[in-house]
Formats: structure tokens, C-alpha cells, sequence
């Protein structure tokens, strides 16, 4: 903590003259969005009807931009945590310094503070080279444990990230502290064998960060980072731990604190004669790697990539792609261990202004590694044959695109496009892929468009089919969609209706499917925007009678 504060005292403090002339160029901006939705189908029986309300305002005075933002809604959401969607929030900014105030979030780093929403202050300030970072406030509401969701205690936190960007040398760091408030909730928490979970114990937190970046002989890109988290499993244990980790020098922590560890390192190559790039990644994070700044993490995996990029034919074609492996259990300690291999290839070609295509194939391997003690421990001879339990998992994605330009002129456009995507997933136990283990979809589209610049009038056509087979089940769609786009009064109003119909064949049944959707779109003294959307949905199978579902929204935007 000591270094926290004095981290913050360092950042610099700076003045300016003020023109008073300057007050009277007081200009506001800004923003209000109303939506009304009505949904027919509610199962989970909520009110069929809700309104959502967003704003936001702009005061520019003195060379300061101040926006505030607010929203709220109608609608109840569920949530495991005291997070509010209705909030507000003000963002001032001056030159290179950026204030937020209220209900707002920061990133420093993935590793430690990383989106989290709070309530407070925090400041982004970027004089010359400089990039300074700092936060303030309260990350979580304290919440009394009900019946179907577990306590909460109030979490307040602090941050500070200072880095320097060079012409050939970068470099930061960054630290992050946060704990709980164990009097915040009122009602003792204790583990309650009646209650389907345990209530959570006061946590507290210190992570401390530093990144490092060169670039040498003037095509070598080299960056790394290295982060270190402290969390404290209970904080109000009294008894002081022996952790040796950098962020536990500076914090001494109790008895219950864990370290973790996480770095990310790239190597770029660039090689401008060619325009080729050439990069190798790692990226290693400790098993259960946790910090109080974000909402999730991955843990548990150490990644090593190899990425490329490069044009053909003058840049009228350009191609990228990756390959890399990911492995997890770094400690073996898991029951299973898994091993990843992640490949894909990017094409996007132009061979003419006409002709535009694009195409992807991407692969993607899970090997998982079944430890079996029990097998181990009752083989009668070391001779004998285990079953094996190796699975290995593998994925494979590829698509086509093509857009053909038939006609281009001022009075009619014309274009065809088509659209491939093959998937497959099969799982191998060993070297066999039993039944059931296969999974294979095809879908494909073909769609026409007719265009009267002049008339401002867009027809559109195409056909989709689908085949999948999914564990042993067949599955097949075909169907049309017909599309329509007019506009009307001058451009300002804007109106599209859609249809789309599609039979599906499934092995003991078939079902129908209608959809049709109408827009519409207006603009009034171009600040204003109205827009409805209807939108129905008819539904029948063998088995049960045709359901009818129906969506409308009403919405009102204006600026200013």
C-alpha cells in the first residue's frame, strides 16, 4: 500500500491561465434514445412490455469536453452480483487529461484490472510520451444473502498504471489493490448447510505488473509483460503469511494469501521490402490466476502461437494465418490434462473490380489425457493392456466467399453472391471415432440483388440450404427469402420488408417455418429518428399445432 500512495502522489500536477472571454463559448451536445419492445412470447411470464431510456450530454467550455451519460430500463434482470444496469456517469476531458466520475470502467492490463465497472473516480492523462492511469472507487455493492443468491460485501479498490512509449524503448507498470469490507453486510456470513451454496469469505487483493517493449535493427518488434497476484482467501485472519512473491513484499499478507503468476511475451518481425510479418507469441498464466479487477480468466494454460501475414500480385491478394499449441494441468495435478492445436488460413482476393473473394480454413485439436489410478493400481501384470482413454477432439471450419458485380451503372446495379461454410467435429478415442462421435454441417447460400439507384428501390432473392448430421441425426433445411427496400419522402423515410420460409426434415419429422419483418425508419429535421419494427413468426410440426410469436419496437433518437 505504501507504494500505491506514493505512486499516486507522483502524478504530476499542472496549470493553465484561464481566458475568461472563454465562458461565454459554452456549446452542449449530446443525445436521447426511447425503445418500447414488446415481445408476445414470454415464457419466464415477465411483463411482454418494457422500455429502455439512454442519454447523454456534451458541455464544451474552456477547452474542456464533459459528457455525461445515463440509462435505465424498465425490465427486472437476474444477476449473482450487485451490479445495476441503470447508472450514470461523467467524463470530462481536457487536452490530454480524461477524468471519470461516477459509474465508469478502466483497463490496465489483462491480468489485473480489466473492464470492471465501478463507482468513483479515476483519471487518464497522457502528457507527451507519458500514459498515466488512475482509479478510485467502490467495484462491488454490498448485498444481504437471500434464498436464492449468496451475500455480498461491499469491495472498493485502487489502481495505478504509469508507461512510456520511445521512439525504439517502451515500458510501465502497473498496480492494483482491492479488498472487502467484512462489516458491510450486516448478517453474519457463515458456510449454511441449508443453503444450495456456501456464503463467500472477505477477499483482498494486490497485483503489481510491469511491461517492457523494444524494437530493434529497425524491423524487430519485442515485448513482454510480467504480472504478479496476490489474493488473500480471507482477509480477516490475523495470523501473517510467508509469501516470497513481489506483490507480497509490499503488502505482507495473512496466512490464507495464494500468488499467482502470468507473462506474455511477442516477437515481430517486418520486413517492409516484402511487406511480410512474421510473429511468434507466449503466453503462460498460473493455475487459478485470479484478481478483483475483472470478471473472468482464463487459467491454467500455457500458449505458444506462430502468426504471418502476406500480399501476392501487387496486393490484390493478401493471405494470413496462425498456428498454435496450448496445453493445460501446468502443474499435474488434474484428473485430466488437455493439449490444443489451433491453426487457420486468411485469403481475400481481388482478381478484378468485378470479382471479390474470400476464403478461411481453420482447425482446431483437443487431446485430452485421462490419468486412471484405478486402473493403474488394479493391473494385475505390467504387461497387461489399458483401455485407452485418450479423447482427442477435432474441429475443422472452412468457408467461401464471392460477390460478382453484374451490372454497375447510374439507373441499375446488379450482383450475385454466394456464400460455403463446411464444419466438422469428430471425437477419437485412441485412434477410432466410434458412433455418435461424427458431426458434420453444410450450409449454403445463393442470393441475387436488383437495384434501382434512381428509384431507390433494392430487391433481393436468394436461396439457403442446410445438411447437418449430428450424432447420428440427420437434419435438412431448405427455403427462400425475399427482400424488399424502398425509400420514400426524399430519403428520410427508409422502409424494408423481408420474408423468409424454410422446411425442415429431421429423421421422424418435419416442420414449416415462416418469418416476415417490416421497418421503418424516419428523419425528421435530420436530429430526429423514428424507427418500428414488426416482426412474426409462424411455427408448425408434426407433433404440435402452429405457434405464432410477434415482436414490435418502437424507437425515438435524437441529437442535438
Amino acid at each position: 500500500m505504501q507504494l500505491l500512495v506514493c505512486l499516486l502522489l507522483t502524478v504530476p500536477v499542472l496549470s493553465q491561465s484561464v481566458d475568461l472571454t472563454e465562458l461565454k463559448k459554452v456549446k452542449l451536445s449530446g443525445g436521447l434514445s426511447v425503445n418500447t419492445l414488446y415481445n408476445s412470447y414470454n415464457p419466464t411470464g415477465a411483463d411482454p412490455l418494457s422500455y429502455f431510456v439512454s442519454g447523454n450530454v456534451n458541455v464544451q467550455a474552456l477547452g474542456t469536453t464533459i459528457p455525461v451519460t445515463l440509462s435505465y430500463s424498465s425490465r427486472k434482470f437476474t444477476y449473482s452480483q450487485p451490479f445495476s444496469y441503470n447508472q450514470i456517469g461523467i467524463h470530462p476531458t481536457y487536452k490530454w487529461a480524461t477524468a471519470h466520475i461516477g459509474m465508469s470502467n478502466m483497463t490496465f492490463s489483462p491480468y489485473s484490472l480489466s473492464g470492471h465497472q465501478f463507482s468513483g473516480v479515476g483519471f487518464d492523462l497522457a502528457p507527451g510520451r507519458w500514459k498515466i492511469s488512475t482509479m478510485y472507487g467502490r467495484l462491488v455493492k454490498a448485498q444481504e444473502a437471500t434464498e436464492t443468491t449468496p451475500a455480498a460485501f461491499q469491495r472498493t479498490g485502487m489502481g495505478f498504471r504509469v508507461g512510456w512509449q520511445g521512439d525504439k524503448l517502451r515500458g510501465g507498470v502497473t498496480t492494483f489493490y482491492a479488498r472487502d469490507n467484512p462489516n458491510s453486510v450486516t448478517i453474519p456470513v457463515r458456510p449454511d448447510t441449508a443453503a444450495p451454496f456456501e456464503q463467500p469469505t472477505p477477499l483482498a487483493n494486490l497485483v503489481v505488473g510491469i511491461n517492457f517493449g523494444a524494437t530493434l535493427f529497425n524491423f524487430l518488434q519485442f515485448d513482454v509483460e510480467y504480472t504478479n497476484s496476490v489474493l488473500e482467501r480471507n482477509r480477516t485472519i490475523t495470523a501473517k503469511g510467508a509469501l516470497t512473491a513481489p506483490a507480497a513484499l509490499l503488502w505482507h499478507p495473512n496466512a490464507t494469501a495464494e500468488s499467482y503468476g502470468a507473462v506474455k511475451s511477442t516477437l515481430n518481425a517486418v520486413m517492409k521490402r516484402t511487406n511480410t510479418v512474421i510473429g511468434v507469441g507466449y503466453e503462460r498464466v498460473d493455475p487459478n490466476y485470479l484478481t478483483l479487477g475483472g470478471y473472468f480468466f482464463t487459467n491454467d494454460f500455457t500458449n505458444v502461437t506462430l502468426n504471418f501475414s502476406q500480399p501476392f500480385w501487387g496486393g490484390k491478394i493478401n493471405s494470413s494465418g496462425s498456428i498454435g499449441v496450448q496445453w493445460d494441468d501446468l502443474k499435474n495435478v488434474k484428473t485430466s490434462s488437455q493439449r490444443r492445436l489451433v491453426g487457420n488460413l486468411n485469403v481475400i482476393a481481388t482478381p478484378s473490380p468485378r470479382l471479390n473473394l474470400s476464403a478461411s480454413y481453420s482447425s482446431f485439436q483437443a487431446y485430452t489425457f485421462i490419468n486412471n489410478s484405478i486402473q493403474n493400481i488394479t493391473r494385475l501384470s505390467p504387461l497387461e493392456q489399458i483401455d485407452t482413454l485418450n479423447f482427442t477432439q477435432i474441429t475443422q471450419n472452412a468457408s467461401l466467399n464471392a460477390v460478382y458485380q453484374l451490372r454497375t451503372t447510374e439507373s441499375n446495379v446488379q450482383s450475385l453472391m454466394a456464400n460455403v461454410t463446411l464444419m466438422g467435429v469428430a471425437n477419437k478415442q485412441g485412434d477410432m471415432v466410434r458412433r455418435g462421435q461424427l458431426s458434420e454441417i453444410f450450409n449454403g447460400t445463393v442470393s441475387y440483388s436488383y437495384g434501382l439507384p434512381r428509384q431507390a428501390l433494392t430487391l433481393t432473392t436468394g436461396v439457403n440450404v442446410m445438411d447437418s448430421y449430428i450424432s447420428r441425426n440427420r437434419f435438412n433445411s431448405v427455403g427462400p427469402t425475399v427482400g424488399l427496400n424502398k425509400a420514400f419522402l426524399n430519403n428520410t423515410l427508409l422502409a424494408a420488408l423481408t420474408s423468409s420460409y424454410l422446411y425442415a426434415t429431421a429423421e421422424t419429422s418435419t416442420s414449416e417455418i415462416t418469418n416476415a419483418r417490416l421497418t421503418l425508419n424516419y428523419t425528421a429535421l435530420q436530429r430526429h429518428n423514428f424507427t418500428f419494427l414488426l416482426a412474426s413468426l409462424w411455427q408448425s410440426t408434426q407433433l404440435t399445432a402452429t405457434g405464432n410469436f410477434i415482436t414490435a419496437t418502437l424507437g425515438y433518437t435524437t441529437r442535438f
